[in-house]
């Protein structure tokens, strides 16, 4: 059995890993070569290449966390930093010297280099003290098979990704890490740019190098999966990192010569050399100090000169451009590529899609973005799409979530349905799940083959502007002109189309989660490279199941509504107000339209029919007793007829089906609230009395609720008067007394299970109505 350490290498992930556990390894076993050399202490190299192999070692396990269990990443990141760290200040410590054994190399004058001795011979002791750290902190990292476990680690990933299939696609997973990576470090340099022109910026030139050194370290991780192995950049960067590191060194010798200073008069002052000149040495390095001084001056200037030129060369820009488009290519012509978009955590339907789009032979998605909102699985798409190979952008919808994430738990007065779709989504991500959301580029930039393609969510041109079949020509050729894009992938309308404008292929997938056209199948895209075409799909999915979860999460009714007729929220909108002014019409031609609707289901409606009967009569003796209405009649006598439509499923749980069935109907004559009423009615006809806990009467306010209770309870009693459905109870009378009802029952037949059935059933009815219920039977 496989601990819980352990790591299962995916699919999509193993192509990653693979490449990860090759460059760790690679790492390790520079550092493990320069060990001996390092304890030895006879060549200060072998301290420079080791700390050198630390740092890229923690870079690129930083890189590759995933890919190793969590307890041995710990372990190890822990013993390699405290290399990085001993190592650190006796590398520091040899440059020192170096420059020291330099500068000494032109001082003529005896009371000067006296000075100057004095301070070399200081930093050397220094460093002889540091040696034994060195080797002891070297001796433990050995100890602790630090560097053992990393290789078997990484040996145990290539073998088990041996044989995985990660498509014969350029590796997606690798691209998409390398881009992430390399742009944020980018991003990092480049925002320092206000120190630059500021010479006094000591502490911030500092970091700006440690973003420089960053930047270089994860560009020669992933050199190879560019042209020319990024060398120009990572040459610029190598400058950058050289002269921000001999200011950096001049910034600690101005800072620590003062303090020597001061330091060297008083050990000197209280010593039995008398023959020692301390103003002279005072002196000397005080020279030094203004040597010092005039190398960091020139180096700034060096610094800034670098810089300009590159800003003037377009350096960074081109890079980021370079890094921004992932080159990958087709192996064969039958390679297809899915294209996908505003998924609206609908898992059902991604799932769906998924499936089918690999079945047609995809190897690759391509996501347009709008993972959240709506649906009831915001986590579990977003992290579908994360191990999944899937090349995403980030949509309005994810932005708007991680927003209010981030003003955490402020109130607010917001309460639309918008507003409740974004609130669940932000309570239902992880950490890891928000983490991911924010590493997406708003554009994605690809070149496979001869062809160059754009993915964004909304318009290349505006956040704001959807693009739709019906886009005027004009603006979509103005769009194809500035793109530099052969295809131009977009979301954002749910409405799917392949159009092409200017010799520019502008492709809608439409939406997986939450289609907009009227047609509630999931959709999606295919597209062949070679030779190029694009058609659009539609995916049949378990539409119930997924409203069946969004109600049981008490997200509003309207959300399923949208899944269920395949539209957006303000033509669910316009449809309910259609549907509010229809109710008040003739109730005769809605009865006819719920009676065909009941046929649909069974072709011997004479139980529900019966039980029609006696609910009115029931209805009308007691209505005035419960304050109800005509309105409250009709919904009796609907339920009536509806409350079996779930046997044509099966008869365990057909009260619970018939509810499904009458809230998600189509077609069905209601309101949602008048949905609710009739189908809660026809739920509990049986079993289990109505409580908050079941959503559809959780949904309701007080009075429905009130309604549905006493509804529910002349439904029960009426169903029960007809258990045998053989309608044996011809008529009813209902007498009323104040703590008794009475029916007295005309029965033409045997009774035995109406009676048991009304033992069982008429909890409910004395609970609602608040008197004990006698039933009599009046036979002939």
């Amino acid at each position: 059995m496989a601990s819980k350490s352990d790591v299962v290498y995916r699919t999509e992930q193993s192509g990653f890993c693979v490449f990860g556990s090759n460059s760790l390894s690679k790492f390790v076993y520079t550092l493990k070569n320069q060990i001996e050399g390092a304890k030895r202490g006879d060549d200060t190299e072998y301290v420079h290449q080791l700390r050198v192999a630390s740092r890229r070692i923690r870079s690129t396990m930083s890189i590759f966390r995933p890919c190793f269990p969590k307890k041995n990443y710990m372990h190890w990141e822990s013993e390699v930093r405290n290399v990085t760290r001993s190592l650190g200040v006796a590398r520091d410590t040899d440059v020192q010297i170096f420059f020291v054994e330099n500068y000494l190399k032109n001082v003529r004058s005896q009371a000067t280099r006296s000075g100057i001795e004095y301070l070399l011979a200081k930093h050397r002791e220094r460093r002889m003290v540091m040696q034994p750290r060195v080797i002891s902190t070297l001796e433990q990292l050995l100890i602790s098979q630090a560097l053992d476990q990393m290789i078997a680690q990484c040996n145990t990933v290539l073998s088990q990704c041996a044989s995985a299939e990660t498509g014969s696609l350029r590796s997606v997973g690798v691209l998409r890490e390398a881009q992430r990576h390399i742009l944020k470090r980018l991003r990092n340099f480049i925002d320092m740019k206000d120190c630059v022109h500021r010479e006094d910026a000591f502490l911030l030139h500092h970091e700006m190098r440690i973003a420089a050194k960053h930047l270089r370290y994860t560009m020669e991780i992933f050199c190879t999966l560019y042209e020319d192995n990024l060398k120009q950049y990572v040459s610029v960067m190598k400058q950058f990192q050289d002269v921000l590191g001999e200011m950096h060194d001049c910034d600690v010798w101005i800072e620590f010569i003062p303090s020597f200073i001061e330091t060297m008069k008083k050990e000197e002052i209280t010593s039995e050399k008398k023959d020692i000149d301390v103003v002279s040495m005072e002196k000397a390095l005080h020279v030094f100090l203004d040597h010092v001084k005039k190398r960091r001056h020139l180096l700034y200037s060096n610094f800034v000169s670098i810089w300009d030129a590159n800003m003037k060369q377009k350096t960074f820009d081109h890079l980021s451009e370079q890094i921004s488009i992932i080159m990958l290519s087709v192996a064969d012509s039958n390679q297809k590529i899915a294209i996908i978009a505003d998924h609206h955590a609908n898992l059902h339907a991604l799932t769906a899609v998924i499936t089918d789009a690999k079945k047609h032979g995809a190897t690759m998605f391509l996501n347009a973005g709008d993972f959240v909102g709506f649906g009831a699985f915001p986590s579990e798409v977003v992290s579908l799409l994360h191990t999944e190979e899937v090349l995403s952008v980030i949509g309005n919808y994810d932005q708007d979530v991680l927003t209010l994430i981030k003003k955490e738990k402020k109130k607010t007065k917001n309460k639309d349905e918008k507003f409740l779709s974004l609130a669940y989504a932000s309570k239902h991500l992880s950490k890891t799940d928000a983490s991911f959301l924010r590493s997406l580029p708003q554009e994605l930039r690809l070149k496979i083959d001869d062809k160059r393609l754009l993915v964004t969510h909304e318009s290349p041109k505006s956040i704001d502007e959807h693009l739709r079949l019906n886009t005027p020509i004009d603006r979509m050729s103005e769009i194809a002109k500035t793109s530099s894009a052969d295809v131009i992938i977009v979301g954002h309308s749910h409405q799917p189309f392949v159009r092409t404008i200017d010799g520019v292929t502008f492709v809608n997938p439409g939406s997986v989660g939450r289609p907009d056209d009227g047609n509630p199948s999931a959709s999606y895209a295919l597209m062949t490279i070679n030779p190029f075409s694009v058609e659009l799909l539609r995916v049949s999915y378990d539409v119930d199941a997924a409203v069946d979860a969004i109600r049981k999460h008490h997200l509003p009714e309207r959300f399923a509504q949208m899944l269920l007729h395949g539209v957006s929220l303000e033509a669910i909108e316009e449809l309910e107000h259609k549907r509010l002014q229809e109710s008040v019409k003739s109730k005769t031609s809605r009865l006819k339209h719920v009676e065909r609707f009941a046929e649909k289901f069974a072709r011997d409606l004479t139980h529900p029919y019966h039980v029609k009967k006696l609910a009115l009569h029931l209805f009308d003796a007691l209505k005035d007793l419960c304050s109800l209405n005509d309105d409250d009649r009709f919904m009796l006598e609907c339920a009536a007829i509806l409350h079996d439509i779930g046997w044509s499923q099966g008869w365990k749980g057909h009260h619970k089906t018939s509810l499904r069935f009458i809230l998600n109907d189509t077609a069905l004559p209601f309101t949602i609230r008048e949905k609710y009423i009739v189908g809660s009615i026809a739920r509990y006809h049986r079993k289990t009395f109505p409580q908050q806990a079941h959503y559809h009467f959780a949904a309701l306010n007080f009075d429905d609720q009130r309604r549905v209770e006493i509804l529910s309870a002349i439904m029960r009693l009426a169903d029960a008067l007809d258990a045998s459905h053989h309608s044996v109870v011809k008529t009813v009378a209902v007498h009323i007394e104040h703590d008794e009802i009475t029916i007295r029952c005309g029965p033409e037949g045997n009774t035995e299970l109406e009676e048991h059935a009304i033992d069982k059933k008429k909890a409910l009815f004395e609970a609602v109505f608040k008197r004990r219920l006698v039933v009599l039977w009046n036979r002939k």
